[in-house]
């Protein structure tokens, strides 16, 4: 099974984050970046977007840049306005979470799709490739000595500040005892 199409940009941002280009020798293919996103996905319904204002030259006030409050989006979320009709920007930056109108747009509109954490899926990503070395050994030959176990260390501390540069999550408590 392939990776969704609409998964490209953020694709690209993982693979730089966790230092796997896509190549013969990539560590990951595409779709198991994908599952790493996917345990971080964020599904929102009706979200409204931010809006800037902007004074053209004649004095009319016009609005033509919608932003959410996170970045991260999967491409091709769906856009709606307020009596719940699909419009279509006319560029969209899906990584930054802003859309772009030619026209002037009224406000509200409302965004339907997916974010991602993609800090705490490159953490992950980074602890699954530290498994895969974790069995490496040093040695010396020939009077020279290779460190290969460094990898591991180094592997896990960058996913230690990843998990730190991560969205903090909330989870909610009960007591069932009262």
């Amino acid at each position: 099974m392939a990776a969704r199409v609409t998964m490209g940009d953020l694709l690209d941002r993982i693979r730089m984050l966790i230092n796997d280009p896509v190549s013969a020798e990539s560590v990951f293919e595409d779709q198991a970046l994908q599952q790493f996103l996917d345990a971080h996905r964020v599904d929102v319904i009706q979200q409204p977007l931010q809006y800037v204002s902007s004074v053209m030259p004649d004095g009319a006030v016009e609005v033509h840049a919608f932003y959410a409050d996170v970045g991260n989006w999967e491409s091709g979320a769906t856009i709606t306005d307020a009596g719940g009709a699909v419009v279509v920007p006319d560029t969209e930056d899906a990584i930054a979470g802003r859309w772009d109108f030619a026209d002037d747009t009224d406000p509200p509109l409302y965004i339907t799709g997916s974010y991602y954490d993609l800090y705490a899926a490159a953490a992950d990503a980074l602890e699954a490739r530290a498994g895969m070395v974790a069995l490496q050994y040093d040695f010396s030959a020939d009077g020279a000595t290779y460190n290969r176990s460094q990898q591991m260390q180094a592997l896990l501390a960058l996913a230690r500040q990843y998990r730190g540069m991560a969205r903090p999550t909330v989870v909610r408590m009960v007591r069932s005892d009262l």
